[in-house]
């Protein structure tokens, strides 16, 4: 969960977190229909909602409360803008990339049907023993990339492996078998 904190001249902080999607839509309406340019009553719920230490919202500056209502409903990714959605999007493409881990994690979830949230309580052993089932499941390896290997003017490996082979009819019925499960679901 995402945290922000903010220190004000006159001694307040505050820490608050991200609105959710659900929570988010809630609010957008109210927000954008307001004849005011900031909302109070729309501030103050929001404050309510997402504070996790600071001024109690029964005494909170109107200043604070508008503040975090508008670093939480202008440019959020949830408006569905693609101006706010790209910079989230290309965000969490850079984490992901640069995570061997987090990836290997969305592979096992997406290729094994775990939830995500599941593969956090596993242990090292039976986290690599469901990458290679995974590996296994989808026809290919998912290799960590030696960051020593030397790469060309695009930021691609120099020594790039040979393309992958395909698929066996046993792999092959696997993946749709699985597909065919999420399309149930």
């Amino acid at each position: 969960m995402s945290q922000y904190v903010a220190r004000w001249r006159d001694g307040y902080q505050v820490v608050w977190r991200n609105l959710t999607w659900a929570e988010y839509r809630t609010f957008q309406k109210r927000y954008e229909e307001s004849p005011f340019e900031e909302p109070m009553d729309v501030a103050l719920d929001i404050y309510r909602l997402v504070y996790l230490k600071g001024p109690d919202p029964k005494v909170v500056p109107a200043g604070i409360a508008a503040f975090i209502t508008k670093q939480q409903m202008r440019n959020n990714p949830f408006s569905g803008r693609y101006t706010d959605l790209m910079p989230a999007v290309a965000m969490a493409r850079q984490i992901v990339n640069s995570d061997y881990l987090l990836s290997a994690k969305g592979l096992i979830a997406a290729t094994l049907n775990y939830k995500p949230e599941e593969v956090d309580g596993w242990e090292p052993n039976t986290f690599f023993l469901r990458l290679a089932q995974a590996e296994v499941a989808s026809g290919r390896t998912f290799d960590p990339v030696d960051p020593r290997t030397p790469k060309d003017a695009k930021g691609n490996p120099v020594n790039k492996k040979p393309p992958h082979r395909p698929l066996t009819q046993a792999q092959q019925n696997a993946m749709d078998r699985t597909r065919e499960a999420r399309v149930k679901e």
